[in-house]
């Protein structure tokens, strides 16, 4: 009773700390200061300590990095504003790291994400000015959804999640609840992807969305499917083409997002910073400027747009070595794990890590709560389900 008791507590921490994410700056700090030291005391104490699985463990050697990085960074106040930054993802990860290992705790803990998702579009529809329509200007400008506390790309990610969320909930738990949702819901991701593609003018969303989302559709109504149904989705495809494709063409070319597509990838802001961020690494190898302060040494005070470049150029090679193994064990376990169970699950698992590895070559995420969080939640999950796997202590034992 007491358990039941502590997991409700923990998920209602968790919600609120979604909600709080986009609500006032005083309801914000309450969930970070208050209510999330609450959930992981709530989480260690029912889980007897910190033991958690070795994707958080890498990450907790990478924060400890970033720490140490302090000592050798010349702006000392950026440098600070990192570390508390990385203190946020550390106690949000733990919390999901501790809790994912419960197979009943799983579907609430995406559930906030979902909550988070949520919550954000409500911001951005109250606080942020963005057109779907007419944003193509003559001077290239554009309505996008952006702000201090809701970035372009950041929402962006937020639907890929989503779009993993809800596919996960019809092909890993087989709860009847999640299947309706998810077969329901799947559909909505198609228009959902694209819209949030438009206001956000972000070109990663059609980078990443259009394989996930066609890899999912192939996943459960091509490669499971009999004949006869693989014929029918071809026929309602195809019509779904012609009659939408001219409407659609016509949006996007009337948007920001065309006009930001068209532009030249040497004349693209992003292009200065991850070859700043290349050089400033180089220049400072192998131990990079210290925490937070590429910003000083960018050019123009921003931060390099890339987690792995933010990190070569923050920490040197350190920092950088330790986040590629944690995404590379990571996609190297789900290949290993597939070959030899065949278990076309693993497959899912495996295509989420190859999409975030590529996102995040666009935005530094290890940095955000909510973003490197999810992944951790993820990496405990296909832990989990690889546990509950009745090959695993046979598999293990071989590999030994």
């Amino acid at each position: 009773m007491w358990l039941r008791i502590q997991n409700v507590l923990i998920i209602l921490c968790l919600f609120f700390s979604a909600y709080a994410s986009f609500a006032s700056d005083a309801i914000n700090s309450v969930a970070l200061y208050i209510v999330l030291p609450i959930a992981i005391v709530l989480s260690i104490w029912k889980n007897r300590g910190i033991e958690t699985n070795r994707y958080e463990t890498i990450l907790l050697f990478l924060f400890a990095w970033i720490f140490y990085s302090y000592l050798w960074a010349d702006y000392t106040e950026l440098a600070s504003r990192e570390l508390h930054r990385c203190l946020g993802s550390i106690l949000l990860s733990l919390i999901f790291a501790i809790n994912a290992s419960e197979k009943k705790m799983l579907p609430w803990l995406y559930l906030t994400f979902l909550i988070l998702y949520l919550f954000a579009w409500i911001y951005a529809n109250n606080n942020i000015e963005f057109a779907l329509y007419g944003t193509a200007s003559a001077d290239g400008r554009g309505l996008r959804m952006n702000d201090a506390k809701l970035n372009a790309n950041t929402m962006a990610y937020y639907t890929f999640f989503a779009s993993i969320i809800v596919f996960l909930f019809g092909e890993i738990f087989r709860e009847r609840v999640l299947l309706k949702i998810s077969r329901y819901f799947f559909w909505l991701l198609f228009p959902l992807s694209f819209f949030t593609a438009l206001v956000t003018a972000s070109r990663e969303v059609l980078i990443i969305q259009i394989p996930l989302l066609t890899f999912m559709l192939y996943y459960r109504y091509w490669y499971r499917v009999e004949s006869k149904y693989r014929f029918f989705l071809i026929i309602v495809l195809t019509v779904a083409f012609f009659a939408l494709s001219g409407y659609v063409t016509t949006i996007y070319e009337d948007s920001f997002l065309a006009v930001r597509a068209k532009k030249n990838l040497t004349e693209d802001t992003r292009f200065f910073l991850i070859k700043n961020a290349i050089d400033v690494g180089l220049e400072y190898f192998p131990i990079g400027v210290g925490a937070g302060n590429y910003r000083m040494y960018s050019g123009d005070g921003h931060f390099s747009h890339s987690s792995y470049l933010e990190l070569f150029a923050n920490q040197g090679i350190g920092g950088l070595f330790l986040f590629v193994l944690l995404l590379g064990l990571f996609i190297k376990n789900q290949l290993i794990r597939f070959k030899y169970t065949k278990d076309k699950r693993y497959v899912l698992f495996l295509a989420f890590g190859v999409v975030f590895a590529l996102d995040n070559v666009f935005y530094v995420f290890y940095l955000d709560m909510w973003l490197i969080s999810f992944f951790i939640l993820v990496a405990t999950h296909s832990e989990l389900y690889y546990r509950d796997n009745p090959v695993y202590i046979v598999f293990e034992n071989k590999r030994k």
